[in-house]
């Protein structure tokens, strides 16, 4: 249960990180919401298509709470890879995070 408790706020912790704006100088800042919908919805899309996949081989079930853990850790970690497919459709499209006015 203790384990459980950690895993639920390391995913808080990482929910309320807030680490900079993604910002793409060389387009107009109207575009800028629609292109991170964009790569928002697509990296949600592939890391719930994966999670679905992992989940689906045979042999991974465990029993009480090896299993709350496990399922814990693996939502963990299909944030983390949604985090990153976020990041790198956003760099694919130019942007960067931080303040790029001092450009």
């Amino acid at each position: 249960m203790k384990a459980v408790a950690l895993a639920g706020l390391a995913l808080l912790a990482a929910a309320c990180a807030a680490p900079g704006e993604w910002r793409n100088p060389a387009l107009p800042e109207g575009r800028w919401s629609a292109d991170r919908a964009a790569c928002r919805s697509y990296a949600r899309d592939k890391s719930e298509r994966e999670l679905a996949l992992e989940q689906a081989i045979p042999g991974q079930g465990a029993l009480g709470a090896a299993k709350t853990l496990e399922s814990a850790m693996a939502r963990y970690d299909a944030a983390k890879r949604r985090d990153r497919l976020f990041a790198a459709c956003m760099t694919s499209r130019g942007y960067r995070k931080g303040d790029t006015q001092a450009e």
